[in-house]
This record gives structure tokens, sequence and C-alpha cells, in this order.
């Protein structure tokens, strides 16, 4: 049993050497998708004896690249009995973290179905403190399994956003806490997060998908919140980890090129109900071509209250 990691990329190098640098020593392969990235992503990956490149062929930003890298996983071994680590570019997990998923599959005789769950941190703003108020607190996520070809697959069901699980949710065996957290360094560029969050919600909207109203509920997540609470990162989570600096200022001109194109595209005031134009180059540039203040749509603070009452009514289990 090979431990594979698989990553999709698009116009990473701010991130990537560091998150390949903190995977690579400790599995056998690390498996690449890149979409079309103009930046240093692929010369970054090449960097490292064990990483993969392959192309993703998808436009927008979908789960279809988790399909793709799975099949492409079970190339190496064709009965796809591996164990998958599923990780985005801005995510890491400590050596210890790789260790112990790797020595639980182990003695459980890799159980195909076996499913890995690592609570996910929201780094916030530098990479000493985390997000522990509201949606991000103890939030986790499923992001590895031990695999065996014809037993786990994904549902083939096209989500434009990566919204589902990363682990195929068919035949789960049993689900495995692992004491040690996913971090996750989107929140650490503010800059870079919040014109990529700017974009998700114009790519859903191009796609019809939601309306404006729905996809701004979705993504208010990610704005700063009035009230925030914040927590030390522990040192046991970062041990071994080799922590990227200088993030805190990086931007992030594809997203803005991408966001523009569309504006060029179906006209700026088609996204002018999104929550989008607290980012100052896009204000900037919807009063320069519509000649007044944007105003977006959002649900009313009590509905929105009130809709969370019920998803936590209804995703209580007894």
């Amino acid at each position: 049993m090979k431990t594979i990691v698989l990553i999709p990329t698009k116009n990473e190098e701010w991130i990537l050497e560091s998150t390949l640098k903190n995977t690579a020593p400790y599995v056998d392969f690390i498996i690449v998708a890149d979409q079309k990235s103009t930046d240093k992503t692929v010369e970054i990956c090449k960097r490292f004896p064990n990483v993969r490149i392959i192309d993703n062929p998808y436009e927008g930003h979908s789960n279809k690249v988790r399909w793709l890298l799975l099949d492409e996983s079970r190339k190496i071994s064709p009965d796809g009995h591996n164990l998958i680590i599923c990780i985005d570019a801005d995510e890491m997990i400590s050596p210890k973290a790789i260790e112990a998923v790797k020595n639980i599959s182990m003695e459980s005789n890799a159980t195909a179905g076996n499913v890995f769950r690592f609570k996910w941190i929201q780094l916030w703003k530098n990479v000493n403190q985390y997000r522990d108020d509201g949606v991000w607190k103890d939030n986790f996520k499923n992001i590895a399994f031990v695999d065996n070809k014809g037993v786990n697959e994904y549902r083939k069901e096209f989500i434009i956003n990566d919204h589902t699980t990363r682990v195929p949710d068919t035949n789960i065996h049993k689900v495995i806490d692992i004491p040690y957290p996913l971090l996750h360094f989107h929140f650490v560029a503010w800059k870079r997060n919040q014109m990529k969050q700017c974009w998700y919600r114009c790519s859903e909207l191009v796609e019809g998908l939601r309306n404006a109203k729905r996809i701004n509920n979705t993504y208010r997540v990610t704005l700063m919140p009035e009230r925030l609470i914040c927590q030390p990162v522990l040192k046991e989570w970062t041990e071994g980890l080799i922590m990227p600096e200088n993030l805190e200022n990086i931007s992030s001109s594809w997203h803005l090129q991408s966001i523009l194109e569309f504006f060029d595209k179906y006209g700026i005031d088609f996204f002018e109900e999104l929550q989008i134009w607290h980012v100052q180059e896009l204000h900037d540039e919807f009063v320069k071509r519509v000649g007044r203040e944007p105003v977006s749509k959002v649900y009313p603070a009590w509905l929105v209250t009130l809709n969370e009452v019920k998803n936590k009514i209804r995703n209580f289990r007894f």
C-alpha cells in the first residue's frame, strides 16, 4: 500500500513550495492536477522527485478534479489499494499527522472505506492564530481514506464549487478522528483571499445555479465579522512543519483579471447584487463603469439566524 497525496492547483506559487516541502518527505507520491497555471506552480512541482503533474482540463472551479486525481492515483496500483490524502495547495498537516494516518491504516489491515477526519483550522490573518467562532468553531473535514477500486467511488454529481466531501461518500466503512488538525492558510493571505472569494461568487452567478442572495449567504463567513474570536495556534499542531512567512500582503492578479473579464462579457451591473464591492479594486471599477455606488443584496440578519438554528436542529443526531 502506497501513501498518495492528491492536490489540485491553479497559480499557487504563493504557498505551494511550502506545502510540498512539508509533505513530500513523508509520503510515496504526490499527484498535482494543474489547471493551466501561468505562474511558477509547475516549475515548483518539478523540484520534487515524487511529485507527478497532470493536466486539469476542466474550466472553473469544480469537484470534477477530485475524480480525475483519484483515477490517476489508481494507475500507481491498479487495484487502487492505497492510502489517499486529499488536500488543497494552501493546506498542510504535520508529519505526525501523516504518520498517525499511516499507522492506523496498517493496524486496521487497510480496510477499504476507512475514512480519516481532521479538525479544519482556519489560520486567520497570520500563522499564529486561528478562528474559533461561528462555523469555523469545531469544523471537521474528511480528507483521507483507504482506497479500493470498485468499492470507493465519488458520486458523479457536478458541484461548481467543491462544497462536498473530498473523499468518496459511498461505502464508508468507519470514520476515524485524527488528533492533529488540517491547517488552512487561505485566510492568512488576506488580500489574495478576499479577491479569490469574490471570484468564487462571480463564477457561481455566471453558472446560474443560485441567485446572488444565496451566493452571498454562502460566502458571508469569509468576510471579516464585527465580532471575532481567535485562539493561539498550539505548538503540537505545527511540530515538524516549516511554516511559511510573509503571506499577509500577497495579492492575486489572476483572480482580478478573471473577474474583469466577467465584467466585460456579462456587464458589470449583472454582478451588482453580489457582495464583492468591499474589495477596493472592484468597487472602483464599478463606480468608473456605472457612475454610482453598487448595492448588494443580502438576506436580513434575522432570517440568516433563523436558518442557522433550523440547520442545527436538522443536522442534530440523537
